[in-house]
């Protein structure tokens, strides 16, 4: 099945926006300015993964939304 350019178009997108938002949650975990992983999950998320959650809001990561 083929993709159409829409699909393509899409697609890169969305992969850009991952790399962002990874890239800025990567900061922000670096930086010890996410949300805690509640104690008694620590040992879950060693296993599994732990999605982090930023406390710091985009400007102070260096994200400006100004055109």
């Amino acid at each position: 099945m083929e993709a159409s350019v829409v699909d393509l178009v899409s697609d890169a997108r969305a992969d850009r926006l991952d790399v962002l938002l990874a890239a800025l949650v990567a900061t922000c975990a670096a930086e010890g300015r996410v949300e805690p992983i509640p104690p008694d999950e620590v040992a879950h998320a060693a296993i599994e993964g732990w999605i982090q959650i930023p406390t710091a809001d985009l400007e102070s990561v260096g994200v400006s939304l100004a055109r």
